[in-house]
């Protein structure tokens, strides 16, 4: 690998390009091409199979309407009989009531194979053995007789509904050759007496059938086929398999499943895609198959048109490379005779460069970049001059000594009234608020020691004005241990209680609400004091303003803050209307945290 790098670091610019160049060009138009085959190739096969399941679902529905008229078929003959009962009584007999009878029955059998164009022949057997057919077979051979007689062993057995039989060959007679037909059949009685009157065999070709799969059937290589419970082929567009048993055991496993499925499988080295479809009504499934070459032989002629335009391309980006080699090198060499000059003077002003190619956005870039340098030590330098002051206020807040001076003159105050106890709690407040806002000299702490800093707070405050105010506080646990720049709500508290509810003169409240929006931390800090109107707000937005001790943080200096830390989407918002009260929201980021460090 060393000695490739060696290699290729040694050529020149133009071998460099053709190097680099040509695989560029050509692994990515040889994987688009793979990919696309194959992309196009399991596109294509997913759309063969949901069109040929829908086909097989229609071909499905049209069989079963060929069943259906067969079996309506069936009944409407039923009924003709019945009419026709006088001629099928054992008392019928003589030249002239046989030539009535069997004009009278096949005339009746012609028209029900009238409206029925499904049906191909219908065949009546009375109960004196007397065989009339539809288009008046004078002649029926021996074997047809032979299997007619069987057709009627089976209906005899049954108590008169319709019964379906084998696709078989059906030597009709009048030589004709013999035709695949499905046969269905009834027994018929009276339906008065409940006498037998004969039995009743309607055939349909299996030309109607396979008809329906050359309707759905437009590749060459592709067939249809009908398979019974028996995995026997009872109609197919291949007309060689009719009536033969499936012989490929590779679908075997296929048939003995009744859900309808399609995927590719290999059959005798090739690979086939196949459809399933069962017909639930009499177990039958409808099987298609196609070969994936047939499917995707379109597709093949592209290839061999894309893989020429691969080798044209190739050519063109030979002639292209030696062209650029000659363009680039030029303009290369004047950039780097510009850069070893500002190599020796960092803060050297570059020449300009009279193009607008790669080459003179480069030098241009270059040029803003050590500007952007420049521009950029500037600001740095201006925040922590920022930084400074404000932690030299966080140190003035942290002291307090108004504050201080009042709650020891509380405490006083209690223990002159002999309220010790409560002198007690006021001192072990004082002295935790100052111990949380001191913290270590750790400028961002949890939420919770926010929290904990501001009822201790609030609790010297209330002692001093419990006749003006009351206060809650809503933070959910599940928002302590998020992390907040130390003394962020304290200054919010404070002026809510100096400049909100103070002056009401009159009893207030002041609420303390926590909750997670839009992916970050809101604190609220609510009271229902007097007010303030637009001007009065946009007093509290400048950054003079300060709270009542003089030393604190104005709203514009806490919104600076966290900005400044947390960055421009954090801040504080101020919702005020006069004589309503003022609301204003926190909001920092979702930043864990456990104890400060």
């Amino acid at each position: 690998m060393k000695k490739l790098n060696i290699m290729f670091t040694n050529l020149r610019i133009r071998h460099k390009m053709l190097t680099v160049f040509l695989p560029l060009m050509i692994i990515p138009m040889l994987l688009v091409g793979l990919i696309s085959y194959y992309i196009f190739q399991h596109n294509e096969v997913k759309k063969t199979i949901q069109d040929r399941m829908n086909s097989s679902y229609l071909i499905k529905q049209r069989i079963e309407n060929v069943i259906q008229n067969t079996e309506s078929c069936l009944d409407m003959i039923t009924f003709y009989m019945n009419d026709l009962s006088g001629f099928l009584t054992e008392g019928s007999v003589g030249t002239t009531s046989e030539i009535d009878r069997k004009y009278a029955i096949e005339n009746k059998l012609n028209f029900a194979l009238l409206v029925f164009t499904d049906v191909k022949e219908a065949i009546f057997v009375d109960n004196q053995q007397r065989i009339y057919a539809a288009n008046d077979r004078s002649i029926i051979s021996v074997n047809a007789k032979e299997q007619i007689q069987a057709y009627i062993d089976q209906l005899q057995a049954t108590s008169g509904y319709s019964k379906g039989f084998e696709m078989t060959r059906f030597p009709f007679g009048n030589g004709e050759q013999s035709q695949i037909v499905l046969p269905l059949g009834k027994k018929i009685t009276e339906i008065k007496s409940g006498e037998t009157l004969g039995e009743l065999i309607l055939f349909v070709s299996e030309d109607q059938i396979s008809s329906l799969f050359e309707q759905m059937n437009d590749l060459k290589t592709s067939n249809f086929y009908l398979i019974d419970e028996n995995h026997r082929i009872i109609s197919s567009t291949d007309r060689n398999e009719v009536l033969h048993a499936v012989s490929n055991p590779v679908l075997n496993p296929l048939l003995q499943s009744s859900e309808s499925e399609g995927d590719v499988m290999n059959i005798d080295n090739q690979r086939i895609v196949y459809t399933k479809y069962p017909l639930n009504r009499n177990k039958w499934l409808i099987l298609y198959q196609v070969s994936l070459d047939e499917l995707m032989k379109d597709y093949q002629s592209l290839q061999k048109i894309s893989l020429i335009v691969i080798l044209v391309c190739a050519l063109v980006t030979v002639l292209v490379a030696v062209k650029l080699s000659v363009i680039i090198v030029n303009p290369i060499q004047r950039l780097i005779q510009t850069m070893r000059e500002t190599e020796r003077d960092l803060y050297k002003v570059v020449p300009a460069v009279f193009s607008h190619d790669e080459v003179g956005q480069l030098t241009f870039t270059y040029h803003r970049m050590t500007e952007h340098i420049r521009q950029l030590i500037d600001d740095i330098r201006e925040e922590q001059q920022t930084k400074r002051k404000y932690e030299l206020a966080l140190m003035q807040q942290q002291i307090r000594p108004h504050f201080l001076y009042n709650t020891l003159d509380v405490v006083y105050t209690l223990a002159e009234l002999g309220r010790t106890k409560e002198a007690k709690k006021a001192t072990k407040a004082l002295a935790v608020f100052y111990r949380r806002s001191l913290s270590g000299g750790n400028e961002i702490i949890t939420v919770r020691e926010e929290i904990e800093m501001i009822r201790n707070y609030l609790y010297i405050q209330h002692l001093r004005y419990k006749d003006e105010f009351d206060y809650t506080i809503h933070i959910p646990a599940e928002c302590l241990d998020y992390r907040i720049l130390k003394l962020t709500i304290q200054p919010l508290v404070e002026n809510a209680i100096y400049h909100g509810l103070k002056p009401k003169r009159a009893f207030g409240h002041l609420d303390i609400t926590g909750y997670k929006k839009d992916g970050m931390l809101w604190i609220e800090v609510s009271d229902d004091g007097i007010g303030m109107s637009e001007e009065a707000l946009r007093t509290l937005w400048s950054d003079t303003s300060q709270n009542e001790a003089g030393n604190g943080f104005g709203l514009f200096s806490i919104d600076h803050r966290i900005k400044l830390y947390f960055g421009t989407p954090y801040g504080i918002e101020l919702q005020s209307k006069v004589h309503e009260g003022t609301t204003v929201i926190v909001k920092i980021p979702l930043i864990e945290g456990v104890e400060a460090s």
